[in-house]
C-alpha cells in the first residue's frame, strides 16, 4: 500500500483537519454518522484530548465519552475518536500483540507509530486512512 505522511504544523490543525474530515464525510454521507480515529502515541494523544474537550463551534461540542488512557503501565499507541454524535473517546489501539482494527469512516495515523505496520495488518481500504505527521519547529 502506497501512502503519503501529511504534515501538520501543529496538534490544534490536526484536530481541526479531523473535524473537518468528519463532516466532509458526513455530507457525503447525506449526513449519516460519521466517525474519525487518530492513531497516535501518549503525548499527541494528551494534547488532542485537551483540545478536542475544548472545542465549540457553532454550538457543536464534544462529551467525553470514554477514557482509557495510562501513562504508567502501557507504551504503544492509542485511538482519539470523534464522531458527528459530539463523542470523544480514547482507548488503546493496540492489544495482545496485535493493532486494533477500528470501525471509524477515516483514520489518521502518526508517523511515530508503526504506520505501515498499522495500515498493513488492519487491511485498510487505502482511501480511508491518512498517515501524518507534527512539523518539528526548526
Amino acid at each position: 500500500m502506497n501512502y503519503d505522511i501529511e504534515e501538520f504544523c501543529c496538534p490544534t490543525c490536526l484536530a481541526v483537519n479531523a473535524i473537518d474530515a468528519m463532516f466532509g464525510i458526513s455530507e457525503l454521507k447525506d449526513g449519516d454518522y460519521t466517525s474519525i480515529a487518530i492513531i497516535c502515541k501518549e503525548d499527541l494523544t494528551e494534547k488532542l484530548l485537551k483540545i478536542f474537550a475544548g472545542i465549540e463551534i457553532n454550538g457543536f461540542e464534544f462529551n467525553i465519552d470514554f477514557i482509557e488512557y495510562d501513562k504508567a503501565d502501557y507504551e504503544k499507541e492509542y485511538a482519539v475518536i470523534i464522531d458527528t454524535e459530539g463523542t470523544l473517546s480514547v482507548c488503546k489501539a493496540y492489544l495482545d500483540g496485535e493493532y486494533v482494527v477500528f470501525g471509524e469512516d477515516y483514520i489518521f495515523v502518526s508517523d511515530k507509530c508503526n504506520c505501515h505496520v498499522f495500515i498493513e495488518q488492519c487491511d485498510y481500504d487505502e482511501d480511508a486512512v491518512q498517515a501524518f505527521c507534527i512539523k518539528k519547529d526548526e
